[in-house]
C-alpha cells in the first residue's frame, strides 16, 4: 500500500482515457494505496471518487494526499477489503470501478473478480484493472529455482473473468514503458477491461 507501482497506474489511466468514461463520472477504486490512480482520474474530469483500502494507516496518508492534490472535496476514503464477502457499498451508484496493481498473487484473482462483478443489480457497468506484469520464481521438482512462463495471477484473473456469465466482455491491453531515469528497465503492464451485461446495448425489439 505504501509503494506506487507506476506502470500499473499508467496502464489503467491510459485505458480510462481511451474509454472516455471519466468526464463527470463517479468511480470506486479498490486497493487505492496512496491514491495516485484516483487523484489522476479526478484531474482527468471525474466528479467524485470513493477510494478504498484495507490498511487504515495507508488510508490516512491517502487523505493527506487528497488535500495536497486539491481533491479532498471530491473524494471519500473508506477502509474496506475487497477480499471480504461483501463490500459496504451500493455499487450501482458508480459509473466505473478501477483498481491498480492489486493482483500480486494468484489467490487474489477470484476475490477481485467477485468484488468487481458483484450481484446482478449491484455493480458498475465498466471495470478497469491496471497491472504490472511480473513472473514469479518457484522451486521446481528438481529443487532448482524456475521462472514461471507467464504472470499466473493475471492469467487466472482473465480466465475467471471470461468464464463469468455476469460479464459481457473482457478485453486485454498491453503496454511497455521505461522508467523516468535513463538506467531504469523497461516494464510491461496490462489493463483489463470488464463490461457488465448492462453496458452492452441491446437492439430494439420488433413490434
Amino acid at each position: 500500500g505504501f509503494v506506487l507501482w507506476r506502470a500499473a497506474t499508467t496502464a489503467a489511466l491510459r485505458t480510462l482515457k481511451e474509454e472516455n468514461v471519466l468526464r463527470k463520472s463517479i468511480f470506486l477504486e479498490l486497493g487505492t494505496g496512496l491514491g495516485a490512480l484516483g487523484f489522476l482520474s479526478l484531474k482527468q474530469g471525474a466528479s467524485f471518487g470513493v477510494l478504498t483500502d484495507k490498511e487504515l494507516p495507508v488510508l490516512k496518508l491517502t487523505q493527506q494526499n487528497a488535500e495536497l492534490n486539491g481533491c479532498a472535496d471530491r473524494t471519500e476514503c473508506v477502509c474496506a477489503d475487497f477480499t471480504a464477502e461483501r463490500l459496504p457499498f451500493r455499487r450501482q451508484f458508480f459509473d466505473v470501478q478501477i483498481a491498480s496493481d492489486v493482483l500480486f498473487w494468484d489467490g487474489l484473482a477470484d476475490p477481485l473478480l467477485r468484488s468487481l462483478a458483484g450481484e446482478e443489480t449491484n455493480r458498475a457497468k465498466l471495470s478497469i484493472v491496471g497491472h504490472e506484469i511480473r513472473r514469479a520464481v518457484y522451486r521446481g521438482p528438481d529443487g532448482e529455482p524456475k521462472l514461471e512462463e507467464e504472470d499466473s495471477a493475471l492469467r487466472k484473473f482473465i480466465d475467471l473473468a471470461k468464464a463469468n456469465t455476469k460479464i459481457a466482455s473482457v478485453s486485454e491491453r498491453y503496454f511497455k514503458d521505461k522508467g523516468p531515469c535513463d538506467d531504469d528497465p523497461e516494464v510491461s503492464s496490462a489493463a483489463i477491461v470488464l463490461r457488465s451485461q448492462e453496458d452492452i446495448s441491446e437492439p430494439p425489439k420488433k413490434q
